[in-house]
């Protein structure tokens, strides 16, 4: 089993790369949903709420994300509150998940999604390949508010993401997504199929 950690910056096109794998036969998990089942752990809502107030919940006693977010980016003692009652469980959750696919005897490609390479070092390290999926900060930035986000808003959250350079000096492996979707396709089927052939060598 191959496994791999597949990121990128806003509007990289790196959720339809994650897609587009999964068709060919990888399997995919998202840091984003992991981070999302654990924040509605019940031992897990009751720290939140503990520390955050019960704001943070809806009428049905659902956790409101948006809420949250207002909560817990207040202050910088606020954010840190979050990232420590968050961070270990998400990171525990998403080491367990990779190195159980890591560990499989089948041949095959995992890929753990990831919202930011630069924050996910530890996982990095414990993948056997990191994948970038790339575009420039113009394209992005046209392919964010073609979606719906304002374009001060799109500026905001690429600049404040890493730089490309940045990105690119962590990965091993850069697809370049500055076309249409089917020249994304051909891109990673040959990065796919390389990556099934080396386990059969």
């Amino acid at each position: 089993m191959h496994s791999v950690v597949l990121g990128g910056g806003i509007a990289s096109g790196k959720s339809l790369a994650s897609e587009l794998l999964m068709e060919m036969g990888a399997t995919v998990a998202d840091l984003d949903y992991i981070a999302r089942d654990v924040r509605n752990r019940p031992a897990m809502k009751a720290k939140l709420g503990e520390r955050f107030g019960s704001q943070i919940f809806d009428e049905e006693g659902c956790l409101d994300t948006k809420k949250l977010a207002e909560a817990a980016f207040k202050t910088p003692e606020d954010t840190e509150a979050l990232n420590a009652i968050l961070h270990p469980t998400i990171a525990e959750t998403a080491f367990a998940v990779m190195r159980n696919y890591g560990e499989m005897p089948a041949k095959g490609v995992f890929i753990m999604q990831v919202p930011l390479l630069d924050k996910s070092v530890d996982l990095n390290e414990m993948a056997d390949e990191v994948l970038l999926i790339s575009a420039p900060a113009q394209l992005r930035l046209e392919r964010a508010i073609a979606r719906g986000m304002t374009a001060e808003d799109a500026k905001a959250r690429i600049e404040a993401q890493a730089s490309d350079e940045e990105l690119r000096a962590i990965a091993d492996t850069v697809i370049e997504n500055v076309g249409t979707e089917d020249e994304l396709w051909e891109k990673l089927s040959q990065w796919y199929r390389d990556r099934m052939e080396a386990q059969i060598r």
